[in-house]
């Protein structure tokens, strides 16, 4: 805090308690034989925010550590296949998605161009007969001997239209089977990152699916945590990664629930990069919002211990310390529930 008048305890020793969040270093406080002592100051020229009253979006944190450089291990998904193409060489950058090698499949890639092409001439038999069926039930000329060969006819397109459905179904489980077995004899990136190794491979060999064909490392720094609190976290999710009260965008690559915990690992977005020494991050969700309370921007709150605190500006010029007790806490603001009143001006942190 500017300005901000040095402090002197005299007369015990003091512990000087530190807390450490994300890479930042936590403001001290004193704790002298366990009873908490915060002096008064003149707040003369420093910042200062007031106690508002409104609606306050609740939010959620999950506290997150990071982790070492990932390594993942690919394979394919059937053995005793020739290696048709490897598209990619050690040291590459390769994307999510990307697909980085194949096995011979030229008889699955037919019987797939075959089927699709299937699907499509049974899709406009369907449309054609639709149109046929519709165009005789609105015919009305008619004259009452032929009305049985009309409804003869609308029975037959019935019938045809069924058919054609079900050989429709049949080539779309067809076709799913075949892109299945396909995807068996290919390779594709599962992360952003660089190809660190590649297994031999040439005229003779062939694939093993119990073995690691190629090794990609992770390119983008790493966060794990987990949370116990109600949560809609999915893999590919956008989330704002908080480090160091700094924002970066980032993506959530596991999120996995078992037991009332969900086990999250988030990756910063490629081509955003954080200092080397920060270790911790969080992310913060939104639960609802609060309406009609009392809050005061989030840096206004000094903890210590099990206690909150904020410093209030009296009439004389000088603050004191006031013991609050607060309630729902964003990224920039805190509920007050008890300790201060609407309009009351504290002092913010910087």
């Amino acid at each position: 805090m500017r300005d901000r008048k040095r402090m002197f305890v005299t007369g015990v020793s003091c512990l000087i308690m530190l807390a450490f969040t994300g890479c930042g270093l936590l403001r001290q406080e004193e704790e002298v034989k366990n009873q908490i002592t915060i002096p008064s100051y003149d707040a003369s020229g420093a910042s200062y925010g007031y106690v508002k009253r409104g609606d306050l979006e609740n939010a959620e944190t999950l506290f997150l550590k990071l982790t070492t450089t990932e390594e993942h291990g690919l394979r394919f998904g059937i053995s005793g296949i020739s290696i048709d193409k490897v598209y990619i060489k050690e040291g590459d950058s390769v994307s999510t998605d990307q697909l980085l090698a194949e096995l011979q499949s030229e008889d699955i890639k037919n019987e797939i161009t075959s089927l699709e092409a299937k699907k499509e001439t049974i899709a406009l038999d369907i449309q054609h007969t639709e149109q046929l069926l519709e165009e005789t039930r609105q015919r009305t000329e008619y004259i009452e001997e032929k009305e049985d060969a009309r409804q003869e006819s609308i029975g037959r397109y019935q019938l045809q239209l069924q058919q054609l459905d079900n050989d429709l179904l049949q080539t779309q489980g067809e076709l799913k089977e075949q892109e299945s077995k396909l995807e068996k004899h290919r390779i594709y990136a599962d992360i952003d990152g660089t190809v660190a190794r590649i297994e031999r491979y040439g005229e003779g060999f062939l694939s093993d699916e119990k073995q690691v064909f190629l090794t990609l490392q992770s390119t983008a720094r790493q966060f794990s945590g987990n949370t116990k609190a109600e949560n809609d976290f999915e893999k590919g999710q956008k989330v704002s990664l908080l480090v160091n009260e700094e924002e970066y965008p980032a993506q959530i690559l596991r999120a996995e629930k078992s037991e009332g915990v969900t086990e999250v690992d988030v990756r910063l977005q490629e081509g955003y990069t954080i200092p080397e020494d920060c270790t911790y991050g969080e992310v913060l969700w939104s639960t609802g919002v609060v309406k009609g309370v009392l809050y005061v921007p989030k840096n206004a709150i000094v903890t210590v211990g099990e206690k909150s605190y904020v410093y209030k500006m009296e009439e004389d010029g000088f603050t004191n310390p006031v013991e609050v007790q607060t309630g729902t806490v964003n990224a920039d603001y805190a509920q007050i529930i008890t300790g201060v009143e609407q309009d009351d001006m504290v002092m913010l942190y910087e």
